[in-house]
């Protein structure tokens, strides 16, 4: 028998993959009047990208971008 859960936590990079993960969890979600919780970390930008997209988009706006994300 399987456990009743409450919460699902489910991380997602947005490929096919995870999609059918997701797609598994709300069907135990469902199944288990449980919450799920999606979650997707962002890594921060390496030194070299910053300075690029410095370049491109200007300082300012790659502060801006690193703060709303």
């Amino acid at each position: 028998m399987l456990p009743e859960y409450r919460a699902i936590l489910v991380a997602t990079d947005f490929t096919p993959h995870s999609v059918l993960a997701f797609k598994h969890a709300a069907m135990l979600a469902r199944k288990n009047d449980a919450q799920i919780h999606l979650m997707h970390v962002v890594p921060t930008i390496d030194s070299s990208m910053r300075g690029f997209l410095s370049t491109v988009l200007g300082e300012d706006k790659v502060d801006e971008l690193t703060r709303e994300n």
